[in-house]
């Protein structure tokens, strides 16, 4: 008997490192494919990526209201580069889409082609008159319309970090065309207005601008270029507060 049981204490010690080793084992497996998935997986924008953006918007905001043409030009999408020379691009006052071109070729061959042509193909802007001109950047394309204040009210970033926006509240003020009105009238008022970018060679560049008028309660884009804004709409982004990118700033540096 004692025999006996020396022999089944001697198998109960065996076997607890089996049991262990085993549920190790299995553990590791059912683990791999978690870890496997998260290697793999991309973090979503951060406080950081916000912040470098905002820093990116309020620079580009400047070179506009500065008119500082060189900067400008310089953060357009590529790809409106390959068709908008620089030029162009300070002969519209920055109002170009990635269609002008066509448009332009649409308007000389067509039944206006007998007037003279459009200040948009000389290289140097010229008045009226024909002297030679400059160009203010035009944020708004309404002429008539000043811009007062501007303030950044929201920074959206797509899930995947291509894409972004940046919501800008314009304090404005607009004056009636004299020649269409026989009083003096200045009108203060708020506008909406919405730069898009996207990442390209990990570099934001403008990837849309837009301008968009209300008619009968629908916003409608007036230009853009060179994606369509319908598919940046469908985008669910993740939004960050302006002022508290400001103070996660403060705190970084």
């Amino acid at each position: 008997m004692p025999q006996h049981s020396e022999k089944k204490d001697d198998m109960g010690k065996n076997s607890a490192p089996k049991i262990w080793l085993t549920l190790v084992l299995a553990l590791g497996f059912a683990t791999l494919p978690f870890t496997g998935s998260a290697k793999g997986a991309r973090s979503q924008p951060g406080i950081d990526d916000a912040r470098e953006l905002l820093k990116i918007e309020r620079q580009y905001f400047e070179d506009r209201t500065a008119s500082r043409w060189d900067e400008i030009y310089q953060v357009q999408h590529p790809r409106l580069k390959k068709r908008i020379t620089r030029e162009l691009f300070i002969n519209r006052a920055g109002l170009v889409g990635f269609d002008t071109v066509d448009l332009l070729k649409s308007r000389r061959s067509g039944g206006l082609s007998i007037m003279p042509p459009p200040n948009d193909v000389v290289t140097t802007p010229r008045d009226a008159l024909g002297f030679p001109t400059t160009r203010s950047y035009r944020i708004i394309a309404n002429p008539w319309v000043n811009i007062d204040e501007h303030h950044f009210n929201r920074v959206w970033i797509s899930p995947e970090g291509r894409y972004a926006r940046v919501d800008v509240k314009l304090d404005v003020t607009e004056r009636l065309p004299s020649h269409l009105f026989r009083v003096d009238m200045v009108l203060p008022h708020t506008r909406d207005h919405f730069d898009y970018w996207e990442k390209v060679d990990g570099e934001w560049v403008v990837a849309l601008m837009v301008h968009r008028v209300s008619i009968s309660g629908s916003k409608i884009p007036v230009i853009f270029i060179p994606q369509q804004i319908e598919a940046l709409d469908k985008i669910k982004w993740i939004g960050f507060d302006p002022e508290k990118l400001k103070t996660a700033e403060a705190d970084h540096e």
